[in-house]
């Protein structure tokens, strides 16, 4: 009898072992997968707004196996309205968009305010606040993909490249939807960074009409629309001013006018309250760098200790106009888009506490001093090919 029990036990867990791993689908423990060759992953969304209606533009970016990217367009009253359009309309496989890296947005829909597309980013089950956004200083974000798409290429890789690449080049810094919706929340402004459409050399052998992508600065953003656009000195300067200075080359003069580049290596900000006669005036901003000479263009003196220090003076007075320009902008603006008070009040809160009600609404008459230390650390020059000694050179500014 028992052994007629064991038997029996043993053919029906059989039977259920053969059924679930045939692929029958009313036994599997799954009610929502889908086949691979039935989806499609969307890397990149553009956003634009287009004769009243939302426009969306889907991108897939290049494939594992080499397959070319491809673009999907889709229209609506609504972004969710064009998005559920894209998934019900004409394409073959259903699209994805748990994996979407990137968006876009169009000028023009950027000027309408993108508090629509951050609610989407919200609130949608696929979306994840941690997607990069972008703004287009010019044009459509559907030209944008289209154009910088080809065989070879996409805007999606172009977008991943730019976020890699944009902080060491002092070109600009990609924040997610979460960044933004934070910075807007606690602040009522936030930075976004800006891109345009570039011609492409590279990829005019695919098409004559093929453009690139490059990071252009950044977007201030006043309570979800743009009120401003950074030029190359304030970018470099937000970027020491946010903590995102990580690397970078700069040319200066010697004192023949050679040009030394050299490279930054170490930048270190501190924030702490501006006293005067006992009283908190404003905010007080040092800035520490470290560089290394990376290439002499002429017969430079680099073992000298005169001719070093005019490289460092120079040096710092270069990064001191940055992070000043980037400071004009934002008290001209009366809006502290580089969270500055808010740095200053971590490192003392209770001395802020005697601006911190006026620093939002005064920003404009806060009083900011900069000052910049610079240091030439190593030369690879044969003279002193290891390290240098010395104090470096101090720039400031009120």
């Amino acid at each position: 009898m028992t052994e007629n029990r064991i038997k029996r036990t043993a053919i029906t867990m059989a039977v259920i072992m053969t059924v679930l791993l045939s692929g029958c689908s009313r036994l599997t423990i799954y009610s929502n997968y889908k086949e691979p060759d039935n989806i499609v992953v969307i890397r990149t969304i553009g956003i634009d707004y287009d004769n009243g209606k939302v426009s969306v533009t889907c991108c897939t970016g290049m494939g594992l196996d080499g397959e070319e990217p491809m673009t999907f367009t889709a229209r609506g009253e609504t972004l969710a309205e064009a998005v559920a359009d894209m998934k019900n309309g004409y394409m073959r496989q259903e699209p994805i968009f748990s994996h979407t890296e990137h968006i876009i947005i169009g000028s023009e829909a950027a000027d309408r305010g993108i508090g629509s597309v951050l609610d989407y980013v919200a609130r949608d089950v696929q979306m994840r606040m941690s997607t990069n956004i972008f703004i287009l200083k010019d044009g459509t974000a559907e030209e944008a993909i289209t154009k910088c798409t080809g065989k070879t290429s996409s805007a999606s890789d172009m977008l991943t490249s730019i976020k890699a690449e944009a902080p060491e080049a002092g070109e600009g810094y990609v924040f997610t939807g979460e960044d933004i919706m934070s910075a807007l929340a606690g602040r009522g402004c936030a930075l976004i960074q800006a891109v345009s459409l570039v011609d492409s050399p590279e990829l005019s052998s695919e098409n004559e009409e093929a453009k690139a992508l490059e990071p252009d600065g950044f977007a201030v953003m006043r309570e979800g629309y743009p009120a401003s656009y950074t030029n190359e000195m304030q970018t470099v300067g937000i970027l020491y001013l946010i903590g995102e200075m990580k690397s970078m080359m700069m040319d200066v003069k010697d004192s023949e006018e050679n040009t030394v580049t050299l490279l930054m290596t170490r930048e270190k900000m501190k924030f702490k309250p501006l006293e005067r006669d006992g009283t908190t005036v404003g905010a007080d901003i040092s800035c520490d760098i470290t560089l290394n000479v990376e290439e002499v263009g002429g017969p430079v003196q680099l073992y000298s200790d005169e001719e070093r220090h005019i490289l460092e003076k120079r040096c710092g007075e270069l990064v001191l106009s940055q992070i000043t320009a980037a400071i004009e902008l934002s008290k001209s603006m009366n809006i502290d888009f580089c969270g500055i008070g808010k740095k200053v009040e971590q490192n003392s809160p209770y001395l802020f506490r005697e601006i911190g009600e006026r620093w939002e609404t005064d920003y404009t008459d806060m009083e900011i001093g900069v000052t910049v230390h610079s240091k030439i650390e190593r030369t690879y020059d044969i003279g002193d090919n290891v390290n240098l000694t010395g104090d470096g050179n101090t720039s400031g500014a009120e």
